[in-house]
């Protein structure tokens, strides 16, 4: 924990964000991973520092293949600018925050909910649809406001 405090500590925003590329790769990575435990929940955790800008997948169909593979995506943001990000964790039934401090972004990690997926009050499907099938109104929950539970 020490050490995860120290690198957010020193961490600079700079450069191009592919926050939909990266999760095109955690979701290749998380299906790998299914083929050996069929019956694990699937979850990426995102902490980023802002919105995407440079990614080569587009953010409907990255948001598609995480609902389609019933992945939960749960994300951590230090940019009130990241409504993309926000958008795609809503459509996949996660949760995201946008702590005003590193206090309060550590804080979030005591709470059960967050810790486990398991404890929260929604029903976990692993079954997959396919992506084509998937149809999703990023516009529709675009303006959802930030997650405030344990801030």
């Amino acid at each position: 924990m020490n050490m995860f405090i120290h690198l957010v500590d020193d961490a600079s925003a700079g450069g191009g964000t592919s926050i939909y590329d990266a999760l095109d790769e955690g979701v290749n990575s998380l299906l790998e991973f299914r083929k050996k435990h069929p019956s694990t929940i699937l979850r990426i955790i995102a902490l980023t520092d802002g919105e995407d800008n440079s990614s080569k997948i587009k953010p409907e169909e990255i948001a598609r293949r995480i609902v389609a593979n019933r992945i939960i995506l749960d994300s951590f943001v230090v940019s009130h600018d990241s409504v993309g990000l926000k958008t795609i964790t809503h459509a996949s039934g996660g949760r995201c925050y946008c702590p005003e401090d590193l206090i309060s972004g550590m804080k979030l990690f005591e709470i059960e909910t967050i810790l486990s997926v398991a404890a929260r009050d929604m029903p976990l499907n692993n079954s997959k649809m396919e992506v084509k099938d998937v149809k999703i109104d990023l516009e529709a929950i675009k303006n959802k406001p930030f997650d405030t539970e344990g801030l």
